[in-house]
C-alpha cells in the first residue's frame, strides 16, 4: 500500500468530488491515475484524439463509404449547410 500527501487545495478538491459524485476519494484516485498512465504510454507524436471513441469496427479501407453514409454534420454538430449560408436560409431574422 502507498501513501500520499496532497497539498490542501487537492484535497478540498478531491473531497468536494467525491462529495459530488458520491464515489470514495481512493476510487477517483484510482481513476485519474489510471488515465494519467494509459496516456503516458501512448506515443508523444499520436494526436490527443486517437483512442477518444470506442471501436465502431470500420477497417480504414470502408472508412470513406461509411462517412458518405453516416456523417451529418448539420444533425450532428447544429451546422449549416454550405447552400443555406449562401441563400440566407436558417437565418436569424432579428
Amino acid at each position: 500500500m502507498k501513501t500520499l500527501d496532497l497539498p490542501a487545495d487537492l484535497e478540498h478538491d478531491l473531497a468536494a468530488l467525491a462529495a459530488r459524485t458520491g464515489k470514495p476519494e481512493d476510487e477517483l484516485i484510482l481513476d485519474a491515475l489510471r488515465a494519467f498512465l494509459e496516456r503516458a504510454q501512448r506515443p508523444s507524436w499520436w494526436p490527443r484524439s486517437v483512442g477518444m471513441m470506442g471501436d465502431l469496427g470500420i477497417a480504414a479501407a470502408d472508412s470513406e463509404d461509411w462517412l458518405l453514409a453516416n456523417w451529418r454534420p448539420e444533425e450532428d454538430w447544429g451546422l449549416e449547410m454550405e447552400e443555406d449560408r449562401e441563400s440566407g436560409a436558417n437565418r436569424d431574422p432579428t
